[in-house]
Parts: structure tokens; sequence; C-alpha cells
């Protein structure tokens, strides 16, 4: 929730400027007495903004006398306050002193330019990405306090800023390294040094030297380092000790022809793996061997490739690949002859090879090792425990197994996750984004992220999951293929036979993503096969529990052993929760073992077991929705989401199962606000099955529910009129009792208070019939609303109050969260402020755990009118605007014309009377299309109000009596600014037009027509 705008800005780094109450305060303003200012300024930076009346004396006026101290402060605080406020009322909020403490502004309401570099600076490091960086540097605009150079308060937070600052520019070269804008990294380094020419801070010489290795140039970062010592021997300085060190590991590392077995270079950038290179490296120092590991395509050879030339520094390298290598027996040899060990006698050359590397502080890479795992394990360890200095980093599907091993799981680049578009100003926030974008270029120079393709790239990427291997074949189709043209093959039928055409150079299996998939394929058994085949049938991520009902074999190794046999060799991942371990395949390799799946016959079986699994699933969380376990249901059916999505998919050509299906999840759907995705698959499967299907019912009443939630009220009450028809004839009053409740739901928001009471008695009824206590709390619910608007808040309270105490006998905090906003509701509309805030404030937070959009719109927009009724304008514009993005993010449209009409208060009272008629206009138009009287009338009298501000008094008249007479036929008279207003605007009608003259206007409203009453108040 917002917090109350600031009353004061203060800008310290650079030049001292301050906004008090939105007002620049001209400079000359403190030159009447400049310990004014520094006193803002001490407060300004002390935390909370608030310091001890002791230590300002003593910083401020330390050599004066006690009671001259505090006289010359009591003179700078009245100096300082009459600066910053325009009244004394202004004023009064300014420098607060009680009791012993002095504080900046009263509630804390301060904006310090400092402090928010700070808090830029740390969420630049929590998120890790560019904008942030440069967002948080944006903000230093120069040196803190620089009028206060020599000021003893001063010199300690300016040192520490301008660190800040300085590391802060370190870390966004480095990610500017990461992610291939390498012209931006160096321009950055050379700026700070050029800011720095002594070398203060010599991190920034060692990255800009460290820059210069990485790109090969050993002869520009000795002339950065030569450069630095010029500088430092003008004032008989000296280098530190770790740039020294550097410079010698540059000057002493061999220039001569690359040995045969050094690190081949690479031809492309390197991209989104600075983080794990760290890590790699990080290892590599507190452990002799390290394993990459990761799924087929992941990049563990270009990450090892990247750590073998940086590593190359402080010892030698040896790269060794091994996937050609097919008889293990060879191991020695191959690893001898790349390191140019020639083969003397029978039995000599693992000897030799020991003799080699034993003195020497060496990296053995060996590439590829999945395939030779025992061989490659047995001689590792030997190399370790005989070759003191040796360190070996393996690439491998599977860890070596061997003790001592550090392994490094190499997870996805990093992709957009949602469904918004990428440009080139967002790019740089996804590695997986810049990586196709890089390779699309390498193809199609002219190639570049636009309008039209920013969604399509980013679908791809999320397509392949961040995988480099797959994007790197998916971007080398951009010379015939657009990149919507690419995302709409990567389908289940084309994707794995579309990710081809790798370079000719490279080894086979990274030249295409299938071959790299039977690569991992052929080394598994058949029981791993078999498990790898049958858990493609999932979506997503799945529990063991589904594995186990879905997949498990009799007769075979246990399903557990298997998937642990998997996640091994990197086949399936893992995610922890806090619930239970779940599994997922990547999509590509889902898709792989889906294709194995078919060719083995066994597919249709496969998903039958899914759908029967995830169908009772479903229909214990719809039980369970109505229980104390509702949030835990909840956050299970979430967490199987994709798998319920492939059952629904997979069962379209089964009606009956599809329906029934839907029929489970309508509830959920409704909770958790997807209310569109629902609506479309209960209205596909009602169309595809029989009517006389077991849950033909069901459905329909959750079609209707739904159409209600999303303002669609006359589908709502056709759907839910034929359910229950159709319950009755089956006596099913569980379904019935929630027609019923449906229909008078519909009923009520046509204000046709008769019908939705006798709906909501018949509900109550139903349910107390079939012993649904959640059913029957709800109807009272229902029903205490219909008595509210009715007038009867005492009958109203005692509804709602039943109804709260059978959620809270029942556990359902969803109910609860329901039951608080009506009550919350109730007593705002009685005047018990206290009491609505705190009940909507628990409805709020119960909502929000529960992430029920709609609810939390509801809820919002009550507390903004709320903030309303006591005067708090600025806490009501931002409700209200929260309230109409949770609308909106479910299309909820009596939830939009809600916040619509609370804006429309808004700005009313505010004086924006344009505005205020746009709102209203807007909500208007809504709800009379949806049948909303009740609305309809609380519209024309914001209306009437807006035009009698604006001395259209005639109009004002006719509008008033317009909804008078509406609220007279639908049978309430709840105003929407309360009696009292709406009594001083209608005196205001009265004086200006005269008694007769006021009543005419009157009548002529009210006798119109609704239809021409609603086109009256839209037109001008």
């Amino acid at each position: 929730m917002a917090t109350s705008p600031p009353l004061l800005r203060i800008f310290l780094l650079g030049s001292f400027r301050v906004v008090a109450y939105e007002r620049a305060i001209e400079p000359n303003a403190w030159r009447r007495l400049q310990r004014a200012q520094q006193l803002v300024k001490m407060l300004a930076l002390a935390p909370r903004h608030r310091l001890g009346i002791e230590h300002i004396l003593d910083v401020l006026w330390r050599e004066a006398a006690p009671d001259a101290a505090r006289h010359s402060l009591h003179q700078a605080q009245s100096v300082a306050r009459k600066i910053l406020g325009a009244t004394p009322q202004a004023r009064a909020n300014f420098l607060i002193w009680e009791n012993d403490w002095m504080e900046l502004c009263r509630d804390d309401r301060v904006w310090v330019d400092a402090e928010q570099f700070q808090m830029a600076a740390e969420q630049a490091r929590r998120t890790q990405t560019i904008d942030a960086y440069q967002a948080a540097l944006g903000l230093y605009r120069g040196e803190l306090a620089p009028d206060d150079r020599y000021a003893d308060w001063a010199r300690t937070p300016r040192e520490e800023l301008h660190k800040l600052k300085l590391d802060l520019q370190l870390e966004l070269a480095a990610l500017y390294q990461e992610s291939a804008r390498e012209s931006d990294a160096r321009a950055l380094l050379e700026r700070i040094i050029a800011d720095d020419p002594l070398g203060e801070h010599q991190a920034a010489h060692r990255a800009l030297m460290q820059f210069y290795i990485r790109k090969r140039q050993p002869h520009s970062a000795r002339r950065v380092y030569e450069k630095l010592c010029a500088a430092l021997r003008e004032v008989d300085l000296e280098p530190e000790d770790a740039t020294q060190q550097l410079h010698k590991k540059i000057r002493t590392r061999q220039s001569d022809a690359p040995a045969p077995a050094l690190p081949p270079i690479p031809l492309t950038s390197f991209i989104g793996r600075a983080q794990d290179c760290a890590a790699v490296e990080q290892r590599l120092r507190q452990a002799r061997l390290v394993t990459l590991t990761g799924p087929a395509g992941c990049g563990k050879t270009r990450l090892a490739l990247e750590c073998a030339h940086v590593s190359a520094l402080d010892s030698t390298v040896y790269w060794i690949e091994l996937a050609p290598l097919a008889d293990a027996t060879l191991l020695p040899n191959v690893i001898a002859n790349r390191l140019g060990i020639q083969e003397q006698g029978p039995g000599a050359l693992e000897q030799r090879l020991l003799s080699f590397l034993r003195n020497d502080a060496a990296l053995l890479i060996l590439d590829n090792c999945e395939h030779l795992l025992p061989a490659v394990a047995r001689l590792t360890k030997t190399l370790l425990e005989r070759c003191s200095g040796l360190k070996i980093l393996a690439t491998s599907r599977e860890r070596l197994r061997v003790t001592g091993e550090s392994v490094w799981q190499i997870g996805s680049l990093k992709y957009p996750r949602d469904a918004d578009p990428i440009d080139d100003d967002t790019q740089q926030v996804y590695a997986a984004v810049q990586l196709f974008v890089e390779r699309a270029q390498a193809i199609v120079p002219t190639f570049v992220l636009t309008p039209g393709n920013g969604a399509a790239v980013a679908a791809i990427c999320r397509h392949l999951e961040g995988i480099p291997l797959a994007l790197e074949l998916a971007a080398a189709r951009v010379n015939v293929l657009s990149a919507p043209q690419i995302e709409t093959a990567l389908d289940d039928a084309l994707a794995l036979s579309l990710l081809t055409r790798g370079e000719r150079a490279q080894l086979p299996r990274h030249q295409s993503l299938r071959a790299a998939l039977d690569w991992s394929f052929n080394l598994l058994d058949d029981a791993e096969k078999g498990a790898w085949q049958r858990l493609a049938v999932f979506r997503g991520d799945f529990s063991l529990a589904a594995a186990l009902a879905v997949c498990g074999e009799s007769g075979e190794r246990s399903m557990r052993e298997l998937l642990a046999s998997l996640i091994d060799k990197s086949i399936v991942q893992t995610k922890s929760t806090r619930a239970e371990m779940r599994y997922r395949l990547l999509e590509t390799t889902r898709q792989y073992g889906l294709e194995k799946l078919e060719q083995a016959g066994e597919a249709e079986t496969r998903r039958a077991k899914h759908y029967t699994f995830f169908c009772a699933l479903a229909e214990r969380a719809d039980a369970g929705l109505g229980s104390a376990d509702q949030m835990e249901w909840v956050t299970r059916l979430d967490a199987e989401m994709e798998n319920l999505r492939a059952a629904l998919q997979g069962t379209r050509t089964f009606p009956d199962a599809l329906l029934r299906l839907c029929a489970a999840l309508w509830r959920y759907w409704y909770v958790r606000g997807w209310l569109s995705e629902g609506r479309g698959w209960l209205e596909d499967a009602l169309r595809r099955a029989r009517v006389e299907s077991a849950h033909y019912a069901r459905a329909l009443v959750g079609v209707g529910a739904l159409c209600w939630a999303q303002g669609d009220l006359a589908q709502a009450t056709q759907s839910c009129e034929r359910g229950l028809e159709m319950a009755r004839a089956k006596n099913d009053v569980s379904t019935q009792g929630w027609a019923q409740l449906i229909l008078g739901m519909v009923a009520q928001y046509h204000t046709d208070l008769a019908a939705a009471a006798a709906w909501q008695t018949q509900s109550l009824a139903a349910f107390e019939q079939c012993g649904e206590p959640f059913g029957r709390a709800l109807a009272l619910h229902t029903l205490g609303i219909t008595l509210q608007v009715q007038g009867k808040p005492g009958q109203a309270r005692e509804c709602f109050e039943a109804s709260l105490e059978l959620h809270r006998q029942i556990g359902s905090v969803w109910g609860i969260a329901f039951t608080q906003h009506n009550l919350g509701a109730l007593a705002r509309s009685e005047g018990k402020f206290a009491e609505a805030h705190k009940r909507l404030q628990e409805s709020l937070t119960l909502f929000g755990a529960f992430g029920f959009e709609a609810g939390l719109g509801m809820v919002l927009n009550n507390l903004g009118l709320l903030a309303l009724q006591n005067n708090q304008l600025a806490r009501a514009a931002v409700l209200f605007r929260e309230s109409l993005y949770h609308s909106e993010k479910i299309g909820d449209q009596l939830g939009m014309a809600l916040s619509w009409s609370g804006q429309a208060l808004l700005n009313l009272l505010c004086g924006d009377y344009d505005a205020a008629r746009t709102y209203a206009r807007r909500s208007l138009q809504l709800r009379h299309q949806v049948g909303d009287p009740m609305g309809v009338a609380g519209n024309w009298e914001v209306l009437a109000q807006i035009a009698a501000a604006q001395k259209q008094f005639a109009r004002a008249a006719q509008l008033a009596g317009a909804a008078h007479q509406l609220r007279l036929q639908i049978g309430t008279f709840e105003l929407a600014l309360g009696d009292a207003v709406w009594a001083k605007a209608e005196d205001e009608m009265r004086q200006h037009l005269g008694q007769a003259a006021f009543e005419r206007e009157w009548q002529c409203g009210a006798a119109r027509t609704v239809e021409a009453s609603v086109r009256a108040a839209m037109e001008d």
C-alpha cells in the first residue's frame, strides 16, 4: 500500500536544493543563516531524520556556551521553518523539537536523494539488472554537500557514498561484460579512471586490465598499468600489491605458440554466464575437482572454455575433449597424446602422465565425460591423489562420484517469464534474448528487435527455456523464417526438427538438438529410457505421487530409483518447495520423450492414467475448497495447473471426461480469478458433452458463476436457470443451492431485491438440506447484502455475523475475507470508521494471502471510499488506482465500474470536474449495459453534483430527480456520498433555482425513462 507523499524533498548530491509542499525553495533564502541550512542537511542525513539535541549542539555550536548554543539552535530552527513553510500550519510540520530530540518533518514524510541513491543501489544489487544500476547511478549527481567540504558531519557519509558510487560503477561494468556490451564496459572503466587518475581506488584499473586480458589484448592491459604507475610516481606512490601481482601475471604469461592442449579460442561471445564463471572459479579455489553438470545443450563446454581462459592467468591449462572417444581403455592415451607425452613401452603411459603433471600447478579440463564415467572417475582419483598441484574441471551430464568432488549444476539462461514484448531497452535483462539476437545477427546482420518481433523473440526464449544450444539453432533459422514464424513452428510436432543445421565444424551432437538428446538417450539403460518416455506425459513440474501413479510399472526398478537416476544424469530437473520436492523435464527434453512414447505405442495409456490422477485430485480439491484446508488445496492446484491444463487439452475428444474435470475446477477458477480461461473450458465442454452427462448441471452453474463474476449477467442467468432445472430433475440438491445462490446475486445487481431474497433463502435451505456449511455461510452472506441494500442494516449485520461464525468454524479464509469486507462496508455506511478500517484491512490481508484479485479490487475500492469520507484524498487516489488494477487484471467489469465511480467521487471532491464526469460516465455506461440500476442511480447523483458545482443547476436537478425516482422503484436509498453531502448539494440547487423551478426540473428528470436519463447524462 503506498504511503503519503513527502512534504519535503531534499537534494544533497551535487548541490543543495529543497522542495517543500511542491514549492522549490530559492537558494538565496538560506543566506540569512547558514547554520539553518546545515541543520536541515544534518537532519536529512540522520537515521529516521532525527537527532539528539545535545549532538546537534556539539556539532554546530561546540565552542559556544550552553545557553548561547541553545539560543542559536532555536534561531536556526525558526529560520529554517520560515523558509520551508509558507504558512504557520505548514511550518509546524518541520524541525519539530520534542524533549531532547529534533525531527526534520512530521511523520518522517521526507525524501532525500542520498537515501534514494542508497536504496536504489540495494535494489540494483538484488535484481542485478543493467537498468537498475543505471537508475541508481543516475541519482548520484555529484559528491555529497560540496559546500560543506570540511564539515565533520559530512565527511564520513560523503566518503561512503562516493565509495558506493564507485562500487556500483564497477559492478555495472561487470554486468556490461556479462551482457556482451563490451564497449560500454570499457567506456565506463575508462571514465572511472579518468575521474581518479592517481588510482586512489585501483579496483577500476585492475578491472580494465582484466577486461583487456579477456579480450586477449595483453599490451593494452600493460598500458593501463604503465599509465597508473606514471601518475603515482608524481606523488611518490606505488601501485597496490594486488595491482602489481596482476601485472606480473600478465608480464610472465607465455607468449609462445599455443601448446597442443591449450583450450581453443571461442569464436563467439560469452553471454549470460559471468556469475556461473565466478562461482566455478571460487569452487576451483576451494576444491581440486569441480564437475559442471546439466542437461543437453545447456552450455557446459562453453562455460568450461571461459573458465579455462580465466584460469590461464594463474596456472597451466590443459583441454581434453573426450566426446569422440568410444573406448574407455584408451582414456590415458588420449590425455597423454593431447599433452604431448610419448608412449615408451607397455604399462609406462599412466606413470609418465603422473610424472608430467606431478610438479605442475595445472588445471586439467576433461570435456564430455558422461559416456566414460567409470574410467574417468578412476583416472581422476589417481591423478588427484598423486599430483598435489593438479586441479580438474570436468563437464558431464552426470557427476563423477569421486571423493572431494564439487558439483556445479548449470541452469538455463535467464529468459522472459511473461508475455511482455522485449525491445532494445529491456533485452539486456535477459541473457537468452541477448544470445538469440546476437546469433541471429551473425546469420542476418540486419536483424534487430522491433515492436513487430519482440514478443515473438520473447516467446521463443520461453518455449526453449533459455537452453543455449536450442536458442542458437533457432536463431540460425532467421535467414528463412521470421521470428513469429519460428515461434509458430516451435510446437510439439516441429520443434526438434526445426532445431537443426548447426555449424558443420561442430561435433555431430551439437549440430542439432535431436542429436544431443539422442546422445543422452543412448547412454541410458532400458528402464531409464522407459521412465523418461513415460514422464514426458507431464507438463511443467510434477510430484512424486503423480510420477508413481502415472508412470510406475510393476516388475521393474522403482520409480523413486529411476527418478534419482534421471536426476543424476541431468534428464530430470528438481525444484524444492515448502511442501515437497517436485520434478520436471525441460520442454525440449519432454518433446523428445513424447516422440519416444508415441513410437512405443504407450502414449494413450499414459494420458489416460494422467487424466485419472489429476481429475481425482481436482475433485478432492473441489471438496476441500469449502474446508479448513482451503488455502492448501488452492496452493496444490496452483502447483499442478500446467498438468491440469494438459489433462483438459488431452480429453477434448472425450467430452464426458472433459466435462467432469471442468465441473470439478470451476470453483478454483473463480477463487483464482481465472474467469476467461475457466469459462472457455466450461463452455467448450458443454458444447461437446451429452446433455444427460452426470456433470452437465454442475458445469452449467460453474459457467453461470464465472459469467456473473465477469459482469455478463444475462448469460449467468441463462446458465444457472438451465442448471437449476437439470439439478432439480436429478435431485442434485447441492447444485440447486449453488444455482440459487448465483441467481440471487444476479437479482441483487438488477436490484430486484425481493427476488434476490427469495433465491438466497432457497439456497440457504438447499445447503442446510445437503449439509454444506460452506454454502450455508455464503447464502447468509449474500442475504445480508440484500438486506443492507433494502435499508435494514441491523438484519444485514445479523446475517453477516452468522456467516462469519460459520466461516470461522469451517476455517474458510476466503469466506472470512468476504464477510469481513461486507461488515466493513456496512460499518462505513453507518459512520463507524474505526470498525470499518479494521475489518477492511483484515479482509485485504486475507484476500492478498489468497491471491483473489476480485476480492482485492472490491476491498481496495471500499478503503478508497473510507479515505474519501475521512478527507484523505491522496490516499483515496492510490486506493482507487490499485482497485482498478486488480479488476482490470481479471476482466471484472463490475469491479472496474466500482473503481471508476470511486475515482469520479474523488475528482468531484478535488474540483477536477472534467475528470469526474469522464469516470462517472464510463461507470454509468457499463452499469447500464449490465443492468445494475443501483449503480446507474449512484452515477446520476455524482453527475448531478458535478453539474451543480459548475452552476448547471437545472441539469443537476433533473439528474437528481431521475436518481431519486429510480431508487424509489428499486427500493434502495443508499447514496454515493451519504445523506449529509447530498442534502448540501440539494440545498444549493433549491437556493439558485428557486423552489418552483427546482421542483419543475426535478419532476422533469423523474418522469424520464431510464434510457432517456442515461442518454441525457452522457450528453454535454
